[in-house]
């Protein structure tokens, strides 16, 4: 695993993050991404508008996450996540990645599911970078993620 980059980390935890997470090896390569006191949290919004935040620990952030991914893999589905752009602010021992991503799926990756921004905080900890905290936010119709945070072709809001 490559943890002497910053850009490298985020790339493997895209990469993890589309593989089926009931294989213990994808899980226990996922979480060793993180520090183990790191959190992750979201900022949901209902379609009424109410907004909620999500703080979860690491594990159970992959308990979620292994289950929606478990159920799509059922369902024959594979969803592909990438990054469309990205801009790292790095000072010494410490990273703040914007990366703003894309999720397909379908046989072909013919279906775009979802698309939205993480904040990713990473601190470089005896020569490797570990995530200490990621946010993220789910791009919504009233809230479409910036041009300026895509590339040219995905400039359309997702659905």
């Amino acid at each position: 695993m490559n943890t002497t980059d910053p850009h490298a980390v985020v790339l493997q935890l895209y990469r993890l993050l589309s593989a089926p997470l009931d294989a213990i090896a994808a899980r226990a390569a996922l979480g060793a991404l993180f520090l183990p006191d790191a959190r992750v949290r979201g900022v949901m919004t209902s379609d009424a508008g109410i907004e909620d935040v999500g703080n979860w620990t690491v594990s159970e952030y992959l308990d979620m996450f292994a289950v929606t991914s478990q159920a799509q893999h059922a369902a024959g589905l594979r969803t592909e996540r990438s990054e469309l752009w990205q801009q790292t602010y790095r000072y010494a021992n410490v990273a703040q990645v914007f990366s703003t991503f894309e999720a397909r799926s379908g046989s072909g990756g013919d279906v775009q599911r979802a698309r939205g921004v993480y904040a990713i905080q990473l601190l470089r900890v005896a020569g490797e970078w570990r995530i200490a905290g990621l946010a993220a936010h789910i791009e919504r119709k009233r809230e479409p993620i910036p041009t300026e945070e895509l590339p040219p072709r995905a400039v359309a809001p997702a659905a």
